[in-house]
């Protein structure tokens, strides 16, 4: 949930047909799969020829092929509406998705691309929201051929689009743009990193430009876990293979509020600059945390990131099973 103490300008926008179109930068074609095959968007037809240099082309331009090529997709189950870099589709009215981009896909956007993104972005980005569980689930094997994986919302990068349940709240969809955002500019940043600050961004509050992350339920777990020794060390969460090695919930909980402690810190959007200049020496992103706390030694910041969940509040949201177990999925 985007909690806004200030809501940010958005892009003007203009009808044509079901679409609406907005603001042009550069980029390059990009390639769609369409249940399990090989389906090129309307954006790679005048570029399929040079299959070694992609000519620039009007990221404008390129949203509205998109939006065409997903208004086709979607057929008579949705509008679609362009706020370049961004096309918007579902089974909702044009004027719920406009208010959508309006109160949180622009005002979280640009948040997250001033705060953390070396550069906006150049390729248009597919959001596809879903009124409820059946439109989720028939997105999904329409467009991707599989069931969702979790019942919040998932991110494909290698098409660039997200797909969210809206009947799930406003977190997934927070959650799911700042994995899209995050890895096209930096794709090969760590999976701690990633699904962290995507998590930190599900409850948070814009201030002065910046998600400020707010406590949630996933607080009490990190709390218990650290109470009953059943919280890995830093080291071991961070390590490759280290999130998903033991129940995903608790990777969450600790990676969230650890991206929350280093923004306390005032250390998060360094370490996120350190990771993009991380070498494969570092692919974990280890080095980078020491880095950004000055050099201090891993288990220190341990300790200390220890005591301070502990500390925290106890008026965070009880912890759900629903929701550990819709995430688990």
């Amino acid at each position: 949930m985007l909690r806004r103490s200030a809501l940010m300008p958005s892009c003007s926008s203009w009808p044509i047909r079901r679409i609406l179109l907005a603001a042009p930068v550069l980029l390059g074609a990009a390639c769609f799969g369409l249940r399990g095959h090989s389906v090129q968007s309307p954006a790679d037809v005048g570029a399929r020829e040079n299959t070694s240099r992609a000519e620039p082309v009007d990221l404008l331009q390129a949203c509205r092929q998109m939006a065409d090529w997903l208004t086709r997709q979607l057929r008579t189950d949705g509008s679609v509406v362009v706020h370049a870099p961004y096309v918007i589709g579902g089974d909702l009215a044009i004027e719920e998705l406009t208010r959508r981009y309006q109160e949180s896909i622009d005002p979280a956007g640009r948040a997250i691309i001033g705060e953390y993104l070396h550069a906006p972005p150049s390729r248009p980005t597919v959001i596809l929201l879903a009124r409820g569980e059946a439109s989720y689930r028939r997105f999904a094997d329409r467009l991707f051929g599989i069931g969702p994986e979790s019942d919040f919302g998932f991110y494909r990068p290698h098409v660039r689009m997200l797909l969210v349940n809206t009947a799930r709240g406003e977190s997934g969809l927070v959650h799911e743009l700042t994995h899209a955002l995050l890895t096209a500019d930096l794709p090969s940043v760590p999976e701690w990193f990633n699904e962290g600050l995507a998590s930190l961004h599900e409850d948070s509050r814009l201030q002065d430009g910046v998600l400020v992350g707010q406590d949630n339920w996933r607080l009490p777990i990190l709390q218990e876990a650290i109470r009953s020794d059943r919280f890995l060390s830093l080291e071991s969460l961070v390590r490759p293979g280290g999130f998903r090695s033991r129940p995903i919930w608790l990777s969450y909980a600790q990676a969230r509020y650890f991206c929350m402690f280093m923004q306390q810190r005032g250390v998060l959007r360094d370490c996120c600059r350190l990771l993009r200049g991380a070498t494969s020496e570092d692919p974990s992103g280890m080095a980078a945390i020491s880095q950004a706390f000055g050099g201090e030694d891993l288990d220190r910041i341990d300790a200390e990131f220890r005591r301070w969940a502990l500390r925290r509040g106890t008026d965070a949201t009880p912890p759900r099973k629903a929701d550990a177990d819709a995430e688990a999925r």
